[in-house]
């Protein structure tokens, strides 16, 4: 019994000691930490143990001398307040390891009963009214507990029970005044924590503003005015007003309007709601006073971009912006009747910005009934525009222009005109159109009514820019003609402008390289389009053309010279590409041994160009010789490359009297005869390396033997078959033969054809065999050459086999 008193006295012991150590080790604090604390609010202690992990830990909260039991969370919450929750709590945490158990201080809590909300109004500015918010009982309290008790501020507007307004409404949650931004009935209260704690709304405080009105500035004498006490945004509100004046104060009554004749000092009013003590602010002071003159209105003229704006205004000795005036505007005559809202014409408002021109008068008025002020002076409207006689896009140097100052719905008034140009102004005079020599710059005009001081504006400018003097550009179609064709002839200036008339010129060669142009028949004045067709050309001649516009005719530069073509009829040739063989396939086999007739045909008899080797395709290697014949005793011999230029004979070979012998190596390119009234034929003569010529004659020859090879097949199956079918002597099977049908006597003389075809290229092999070498051209009668009419149907035959083939066999027997 005894050691057990013992144990029991010494753990006492122990637990005092260890209170006594450690009873203010661990710390007890409240969130949120407000003061002082309401009724309905949440609250929640929490113990901090101070050392260690918090899971090792177990924790007692003292609630009004009660100990909770020992449990792992370090916090206690009390979700809603009342005042009997007021006192001081403590806490204890006891670590679970070592019995180790902590005290902490001892905090207080203050439980009030639920705020209510104060609002009230400042007129911090005259005009300007703040609300301000708070909770407390006294200015004092709110200022030092403000910044830490939490309250955010909540504002209803008209109706308490609406949704509250927000930020984008001029409302500060986390103030507690704000600047309103319209009249009403407002009211406010707290709100802090999460979830929201509301306080008790507060009492509705009025901010309509009372205005009296008209509230112009000075009162003209014998004008009759009328007062009207306005509250702003009243809404559906019923208000009572009353009224200070110079002679006398009203009580509430509901009459928002008074009357005065003129009478001379200050009146202002306020208003009240009928169901409640709350009232405007007594409303700025209205002053009244008259003048013995009577006002004349004051026109104005802005202009903007070429937009006119019009000004009318009614000038005071007082520098109020509203004066209560309305205007009144009139049109080419100040005794007509004034102009309506649907011409442009606010009343209300001392702009307007005229439909159209003309002469424009105003005068102001105000009251009823109407009091009107003097007329204004009159202000011109009609806009000047310089306008260019043509409209042509570019003006070019040089080309002399007509400028016009036009007065956009003049009317029948009378101007005078005024001109700015870029190197002198003119004294206003009666001529509207000024004639220039396109000098570069900037040309603006306005118009003077002749019985008036009143003008436009100063028009637009119109800037004069000069471009140098554009060359058309000439094409042909085609390029290349038959005797009797016809040719289009098309003239385009860049960029197209309008105003263009186009004259043709052919080009007259001279000795020399240059050209002398005349105009073609029929074409003096030019022609409005810009093609021209030429019919029934024979010969090759050089055009060019030009345009022109204007008064005096302002024209372009010339065109280049193009060149219709009239070569005859050539033999055409196609060239083929295989990889790295240049395949030179020869519709007619022996294109390359005839003679220059049969090459091309002259289309002017009165002079030619005859090419020496006579063809038109050469190696490049090999010189031309190029002669002229016709009726002239000088000629020059040109050519124009694959790009278009053209150069004579002296560029690029020697011009002996009427031959023009080339360079060792000749080019390709058209070639003509020029002299000082006529034009030769032209040849498109083409050059090749030799080593394609060389090519091109290896499957030549290759190609000769095939068909030599698939005729003599062919008469071989021919003679089989007529071995077969003779049965009588020579003379009966000649009578057999006649009788048989079209199609198999077509196919015997084909075949004989063919054989004469073979033998006449076995007699011409060398003659082939010589131009692929390029060493010259074939002598008639060489090598047992047969006649050229002959030579010319075989070859005819050979390339089209189109040709009847009765008679060379008849010719070859």
């Amino acid at each position: 019994m005894g050691r057990a008193l013992f144990g029991v006295l010494g753990l006492f012991l122990l637990n005092i000691l260890l209170y006594c150590g450690h009873a203010q080790d661990a710390l007890l604090h409240i969130e949120p930490n407000w003061s002082p604390l309401f009724n309905g609010e949440k609250v929640t202690f929490i113990c901090d143990s101070q050392e260690g992990n918090i899971a090792d830990w177990v924790y007692s909260f003292n609630l009004n001398d009660h100990w909770t039991n020992y449990r792992p969370e370090n916090t206690y919450t009390l979700s809603s307040l009342t005042t009997g929750d007021s006192g001081e709590y403590q806490c204890a945490a006891s670590q679970k390891s070592s019995n180790v158990t902590r005290r902490s201080n001892k905090v207080s809590l203050s439980v009030s009963a639920k705020p209510k909300a104060q609002l009230r109004k400042y007129s911090p500015v005259a005009g300007s009214v703040t609300l301000t918010c708070s909770v407390g009982s006294s200015s004092s309290s709110r200022s030092s507990s403000s910044s830490s008790s939490g309250w955010k501020y909540f504002w209803y507007k008209d109706d308490k029970t609406s949704e509250p307004l927000k930020t984008g409404d001029d409302v500060l949650l986390q103030s507690g005044s704000f600047s309103h931004s319209g009249g009403g009935v407002y009211w406010c209260r707290g709100g802090r924590g999460d979830p929201v704690y509301y306080t008790e709304y507060s009492r509705p405080v009025v901010t309509n503003r009372a205005d009296v009105k008209p509230n112009w500035p000075e009162i003209y004498s014998g004008e009759t005015i009328t007062l009207t006490c306005g509250i702003e945004e009243g809404g559906g509100s019923e208000w009572e007003y009353e009224w200070r004046t110079p002679d006398y104060y009203t009580p509430p009554h509901p009459r928002g309007s008074m009357m005065t004749s003129s009478v001379r000092g200050d009146y202002s009013c306020k208003g009240r709601l009928k169901d409640g003590a709350s009232t405007t602010e007594w409303s700025d002071a209205f002053t009244v006073k008259t003048s013995a003159a009577k006002p004349k209105a004051q026109l104005r003229k802005y202009s903007v971009g070429g937009h006119v704006t019009l000004t009318c205004s009614v000038e005071s000795s007082s520098s109020s912006s509203s004066s209560g005036w309305k205007y009144f505007w009139y049109k080419d005559d100040k005794t007509s009747e004034p102009l309506k809202t649907g011409d442009d014409v606010l009343l209300q408002s001392g702009s307007i910005s005229p439909s159209g021109g003309g002469v424009y008068w105003c005068r102001g008025g105000r009251g009823a009934p109407v009091y009107y002020t003097e007329y204004s002076h009159p202000v011109v409207t009609n806009r000047a525009v310089v306008t260019l006689q043509h409209d042509w896009p570019e003006i070019y140097s040089g080309e002399t222009i007509t400028l016009t100052c036009g007065i956009e719905e003049g009317g029948g008034s009378e101007w005078e005109y005024e001109w700015r140009t870029p190197d002198y102004y003119t004294p206003p005079n009666p001529r509207e159109s000024m004639i220039t020599s396109s000098v570069r710059g900037d040309y603006s005009c306005k118009g003077r009514l002749k019985d008036g001081a009143s003008t436009t504006e100063w028009s637009d400018a119109f800037t004069v820019k000069t471009s140098d003097v554009p060359q058309p550009v000439l094409t042909v179609s085609p390029s290349w003609t038959s005797p009797g064709d016809s040719v289009t002839l098309t003239c385009s200036v860049e960029p197209p402008s309008a105003g263009w008339r186009f004259f043709w010129y052919q080009a007259v060669p001279e000795l020399s390289l240059n050209y002398t142009y005349e105009l073609l028949v029929g074409n003096t004045t030019g022609t409005e389009q810009d093609s021209y067709i030429l019919h029934g050309q024979t010969h090759t001649a050089g055009y060019v053309c030009r345009a022109g516009r204007g008064d005096p005719v302002f024209y372009t530069l010339y065109s280049d010279v193009k060149f219709v073509w009239s070569g005859g009829e050539f033999v055409h040739t196609f060239i083929f590409l295989h990889k790295r063989i240049n395949v030179l396939f020869v519709l007619t086999l022996f294109v390359l041994c005839v003679s220059p007739n049969d090459v091309f045909s002259g289309v002017n008899p009165a002079a030619s160009l005859t090419v020496s080797p006579h063809r038109l395709q050469h190696f490049s290697t090999e010189s031309l010789s190029l002669s002229c014949e016709g009726n002239s005793t000088e000629w020059k011999v040109m050519k124009a490359d694959e790009s278009g230029f053209m150069s004579s004979c002296s560029y690029w070979g020697q011009m002996t009297g009427s031959t023009c012998n080339t360079d060792t190596r000749a080019s390709s390119g058209v070639y003509w005869c020029e002299s000082a009234t006529q034009s030769s034929n032209a040849a498109n003569i083409t050059t090749h390396n030799p080593e394609e010529a060389a090519s091109s004659s290896v499957f030549l020859l290759l190609l000769v033997v095939g068909l030599v090879s698939g005729v003599l097949l062919i008469i071989l199956l021919l003679l089989i078959l007529c071995c077969y079918r003779k049965s009588k002597a020579s003379s009966l099977s000649r009578s057999q033969r006649t009788n048989q049908s079209p199609a198999t006597d077509h196919m015997i003389n084909q075949g004989e054809t063919q054989d004469g075809h073979y033998a006449a290229l076995l007699h011409g092999d060398s003659c082939l065999y010589e131009t692929i070498r390029g060493s010259g051209q074939c002598e008639p009668g060489t090598n047992d050459e047969p006649e050229e009419s002959d030579y010319q149907n075989v070859m005819m035959e050979t390339a089209a086999g189109t040709s009847s083939t009765t008679d060379h066999v008849v010719q070859y027997e």
